[in-house]
Parts: structure tokens; C-alpha cells; sequence
């Protein structure tokens, strides 16, 4: 069982990458918007990690 949860998290762990390509949108919404270019990924950042800590939040209780 150990050796499957290493697995599923190396695989997974590519979800950031692929939140920050497929949230373009959002990133070009925040710009839209006014937000400076450097602070434009933050709504990124904070949805992708606040699922992520659900999900191992939840795993660890």
C-alpha cells in the first residue's frame, strides 16, 4: 500500500503544473481586471494549494 501511495504521488504531483497550464484563463481574467503581470498566477496558487491541502489534509486525519 505504501509503494502504491508513492506512486499516485509522484504521478500527481504534475497536477500543479497543469493547474497553472489549463488556468491561463483565470491568469489573463486577473489581468483584465488590473492586477500587476507578477501577482496575476496568485488566484492560481491559492485555489491549487487549497485542494491540495484537502487532499492531504484529509489523507493525514
Amino acid at each position: 500500500m505504501g509503494l502504491g501511495i508513492c506512486i499516485a504521488s509522484g504521478i500527481l504531483s504534475a497536477m500543479l503544473n497543469f493547474s497553472f497550464l489549463f488556468g491561463k484563463e483565470l491568469q489573463d481574467l486577473t489581468l483584465s481586471y488590473g492586477a500587476k503581470p507578477a501577482a496575476s498566477a496568485n488566484p492560481i496558487w491559492a485555489l491549487a494549494l487549497t485542494l491540495g491541502f484537502i487532499a492531504n489534509g484529509g489523507y493525514a486525519i
